[in-house]
């Protein structure tokens, strides 16, 4: 399960986890409370996504027993694609970290894991938070196996997280990633997002929902 390049993490999420990732932030309304079985029935157990050569993934939202796949699928990206995703050396993550990435409550805080409905293994993982101190802001990150790269998941699974946020009253997207990590920008360009700033070597973007 090797995650790779076109990845651009969560900036909130790294500050808690001591390490840069790169990021994408959401702006969000407040929403009325949403139970979590509310959250999974209307995010359709049998959702799939098709990559540009015609394989059907599976798509489900993370759960808190995650984290042993997390954890191996993280240890197992490449230098340099772990480099993207936290912008920072990260050749594993600790335990609080896969705590923190795995605690998701569907509502301020989601994952969504595209997986290979043959072998089980994680394709591709998109999520969003919120941040504590802006409840209308969130991140959005997204991660794609090397072997899927350029095949579309990445923009597919994207996409839905996107329709996630939207379903809990997020109105808009920003997002952050290191400005030599061209995969990303063009990935965040061709799904709406615009170019908004340049700080050191990370580049903002945004867009509305």
């Amino acid at each position: 399960m090797l995650l790779t390049a076109i990845a651009f993490g969560l900036r909130q999420a790294t500050d808690m986890l001591e390490s840069r990732p790169v990021s994408a932030t959401v702006a969000v309304q407040e929403p009325p409370p949403t139970s979590r079985s509310a959250v999974l029935r209307a995010l359709d157990p049998a959702m799939t996504i098709v990559s540009r050569d015609g394989v059907a993934l599976s798509v489900r939202p993370m759960r808190r027993s995650d984290g042993p796949a997390l954890a191996e699928a993280v240890a197992g990206l490449s230098e340099r694609s772990r480099y993207r995703r936290f912008m920072a050396p990260k050749p594993s993550l600790s335990r609080r970290e896969v705590a923190t990435l795995t605690d998701v409550d569907h509502h301020a805080r989601e994952a969504l894991v595209a997986v290979d409905p043959h072998t089980g293994a994680w394709v591709a993982v998109a999520r969003y938070a919120t941040f504590p101190d802006d409840p209308r802001t969130a991140d959005v990150a997204v991660t794609v196996a090397d072997a899927w790269q350029g095949r579309g998941v990445g923009s597919a699974l994207l996409e839905l997280i996107v329709d996630r946020a939207a379903q809990e009253g997020i109105a808009a997207l920003r997002a952050t990633t290191l400005a030599e990590n061209r995969p990303a920008i063009r990935l965040l360009h061709r799904l709406g997002f615009a170019t908004t700033g340049l700080e050191h070597d990370a580049l903002e973007l945004a867009r509305a929902v």
